[in-house]
């Protein structure tokens, strides 16, 4: 399992400058300043960051990461079960558990590692868990 948590917010608010400076560079010195004012800012590179951070912690390529692709694949059908039988609570625990690395809430690693790998386990056992009752509930007569 990989505990790289590098995408946080101290790396945005140094990374922001950089990207600002390149975004303006790029545009050379013949573009117009109002634009270039208004394509490249920080009420805009914020939130772009921001949520390339969150995203990442609940990518496919994290996922398979910590997971495997097995547990990728199981992830989604968890996910999909959760939206399916209306499981509110845990969506919104999984929707909210990447913002702890993001911010450094708990602001130790392991941590945040276990919090986020729990949850996402849990998603996991919840689509192993539907698939198996899915299955007996097929195979087992009724009464």
């Amino acid at each position: 399992m990989s505990t790289d948590f590098t995408c946080n917010w101290e790396w945005i608010k140094l990374d922001v400058p950089h990207q600002i400076w390149e975004a303006q560079t790029a545009d050379g010195i013949r573009a117009h300043t109002f634009l270039t004012r208004l394509f490249h800012n920080k009420f805009l590179f914020y939130p772009d960051n921001i949520l390339r951070c969150y995203l990442s912690y609940l990518s496919p390529d994290f996922i398979t990461g910590a997971f495997s692709f097995i547990g990728m694949v199981f992830f989604l059908a968890g996910v999909f079960y959760l939206v399916f039988n209306r499981r509110w609570l845990l969506l919104a625990v999984l929707l909210i558990v990447p913002l702890l690395p993001l911010f450094k809430i708990p602001n130790n690693i392991s941590a945040e590692a276990v919090i986020l790998y729990v949850v996402e386990g849990l998603v996991i056992i919840y689509a192993v868990w539907q698939l198996v009752y899915g299955i007996f509930k097929i195979f087992l007569p009724r009464k």
